[in-house]
């Protein structure tokens, strides 16, 4: 049954969640993330304790963001022109290899810092076609009237095992180390593949007859249609600042944990965790009231706010005060990018938003890439106050948006 056939059931906050397809989607996504961030939490960790230095922990997101912004755009051009179910499926056996790759490590007992660099790497390339396949298979699973609330419960995924998976990855390094993290983020993938293996084909989905044939030729056609959808090229252009600048802080949260607060990776757990448990409010927040996901004003009211929250954990150094500080941030962040990605998909074709979207997740390499300018700034004039510096650019950035761009904040879609 295509979207278009599913009952129009649209009130409440799970309603997405009553389309079959989507909610095997929704549940193995959310394994898959729990694996990932268990996984993340040892391996940040792993670095930081192999080199002492956040310069490596850098690198590290580095290379991940040079893979991934490398190939993002060629990601959305195959999601454009694939079938994105088996498109998702292939991406995550990639990821299932690498998980195999540092489950050998770990039981050979040795790790080799090149060999982890390789592998974040290969990861960052998988990513980039794992991104759009993802979120553009959304939109074919679900009806229109359904998409915000559908990108919401996807962050609210996303970030429930934010909360969970760090907590859990402390837990284990500081019980057996990290060889039980790796090993199982390695064993999820099992049940990931069980879910989405039942995930129907969606029906009645017509392919852009008239998309050239040639892929170069369909990229330029989607550079094209965002160079003219002037609101869609600022929406993404405040997506590549907030990504550069801000969500860089989950990353240096090893760093905040152990040069700042001296509180372990237990603590550090909690402190990602924290962030989590702020965005999984916002997200239900956006998932009950759907309708503002589509006012690009309370989007901008939103980024500024998490930069103004996350500017004031910068600079605090109280333990108990940096729990409420990145809640708040966690929950800004995450009321912002579901609405960013909701306004950019209804103001998208379906044929364009692989496209569309693949410049949005060109954004996400802006992280690592962050986390490596930050990280490095970190080692000369601390981590407080390059995380403060860049906060401070996010908020004059959203101020001259308020300011110089009327169009776009009065945008609802």
């Amino acid at each position: 049954m295509s979207a278009s056939d599913q009952p129009k059931a649209t009130r409440g906050t799970f309603s997405s969640l009553r389309n079959r397809d989507f909610r095997l989607l929704w549940v193995g996504m959310m394994l898959s993330y729990l694996g990932d961030w268990i996984d993340q939490i040892a391996l940040n960790w792993l670095v930081l304790q192999m080199t002492g230095s956040p310069t490596y922990l850098g690198i590290l997101h580095l290379l991940r963001g040079v893979a991934l912004f490398s190939l993002s755009l060629v990601g959305g051009v195959v999601a454009d022109r694939s079938d994105r179910r088996n498109m998702l499926i292939m991406t995550q056996t990639g990821y299932m290899f690498i998980a195999l790759a540092f489950v050998a490590m770990s039981y050979l007992d040795t790790f080799w810092i090149s060999v982890i660099f390789v592998l974040s790497f290969v990861r960052g390339g998988v990513t980039a076609f794992n991104l759009p396949a993802r979120h553009t298979l959304v939109s074919d699973l679900v009806p229109q009237e359904l998409l915000p609330n559908a990108v919401a419960m996807m962050s609210v995924t996303f970030n429930l095992t934010k909360i969970v998976g760090p907590a859990i990855g402390g837990l284990l390094i500081a019980a057996w180390g990290v060889k039980v993290c790796f090993v199982v983020n390695a064993v999820s993938f099992i049940f990931v593949f069980f879910t989405l293996s039942f995930i129907r084909k969606p029906e009645g989905i017509v392919r852009d007859s008239k998309q050239p044939a040639n892929p170069l030729a369909s990229l330029i056609e989607g550079f094209s249609f965002v160079k003219h959808e002037k609101n869609v090229l600022w929406l993404l252009i405040i997506a590549f600042v907030t990504m550069f600048l801000g969500h860089p802080y989950i990353q240096l949260l090893a760093v905040f944990a152990d040069h700042v607060y001296d509180i372990g990776p237990k603590g550090f757990g909690l402190l990602v965790s924290t962030s989590g448990v702020g965005a999984v409010v916002g997200g239900l927040c956006v998932a009950t009231f759907p309708a503002l996901a589509k006012q690009a004003r309370l989007m901008l009211a939103c980024v500024t706010a998490y930069g103004l929250f996350l500017l004031l954990f910068s600079v605090n150094s109280v333990v108990m005060l940096a729990f409420p500080l990145l809640f708040c941030a966690g929950m800004m962040q995450i009321a912002y990018a579901t609405s960013n990605n909701a306004i950019l998909q209804l103001s998208t074709e379906r044929q364009m938003r692989g496209r569309v979207l693949s410049m949005l997740f060109l954004a996400n390499s802006m992280v690592s890439l962050g986390t490596a300018v930050l990280a490095a700034m970190a080692d000369v004039i601390g981590v407080q106050a390059a995380m403060a510096s860049a906060c401070v650019l996010i908020l004059l950035t959203t101020l001259g948006a308020h300011v110089f761009l009327p169009n776009l904040r009065k945008l609802s879609v």
